[in-house]
């Protein structure tokens, strides 16, 4: 699906999971029963869903979150990690300790502030493309299948999908790292645009639409 807009057409609002434009996506988690097999504990469009956005609401991110955990190594005896992490978003964007996964659906033309999280980030572009953008003015594109591993680094992301009027998707999974030292000063997340200690302003959303997706 083309959708012939950008992030300033107003018309297009990024809010709804799935994003208008982009293919459903399905989350499993498997675990063991009393029989110790494993079994699918959960099927769904994933938990916590957000939007996050600019404050001339210019870039607007559709967020789900897949996953996280507290502690390492992590204990999946019963289901307790599970529940946690419902609680576990609060903290935001970054959790000590731990790990946290998120889908984000990203707007046509969206274009991110430039952040840096104090952690290591696997990012995977799941549809359409992406420039990430460094604080060096280095810059790469990222198509479709594409993988970045980001070491901490002050960094944005502008989704330039079909030329910036269509929606794009990226996956990533963020880890917490030891505070990291350049130059002898330790450097901490910031961000130009977010308020926080690393995350974006959050409002959350419900889409009442979400189970007639499956």
């Amino acid at each position: 699906m083309t959708l012939q807009t950008t992030a300033n057409d107003r018309s297009y609002f990024n809010g709804s999971f799935t994003a208008p434009g982009l293919p459903v996506f399905r989350r499993t988690v498997t675990g063991h029963h009393e029989d110790g097999l494993g079994h699918f504990l959960v099927s769904d469009l994933g938990d916590h869903r957000v939007v996050r956005k600019s404050a001339d609401s210019s870039y607007e991110a559709a967020q789900t979150v897949m996953y996280g955990t507290f502690e390492m190594p992590v204990n999946i005896n019963g289901v307790d990690d599970l529940d946690a992490i419902r609680e576990g978003y609060k903290a935001g964007h970054h959790l000590s300790n731990g790990t946290f996964a998120t889908m984000l659906d990203f707007s046509p033309g969206a274009e991110t502030p430039f952040h840096r999280g104090e952690s290591i980030d696997y990012n995977v572009v799941i549809e359409g493309e992406f420039e990430l953008v460094l604080d060096s003015g280095e810059v790469t594109r990222m198509k479709r299948g594409d993988v970045n591993v980001q070491r901490a680094t002050m960094h944005k992301w502008v989704n330039v999908s079909g030329g910036g009027k269509e929606p794009g998707r990226l996956f990533n999974v963020l880890v917490d790292v030891k505070p990291l030292v350049v130059n002898g000063n330790v450097v901490q997340g910031a961000s130009e645009g977010y308020p926080g200690r690393y995350g974006v302003g959050v409002e959350r959303v419900t889409d009442s639409n979400a189970a007639s997706k499956m």
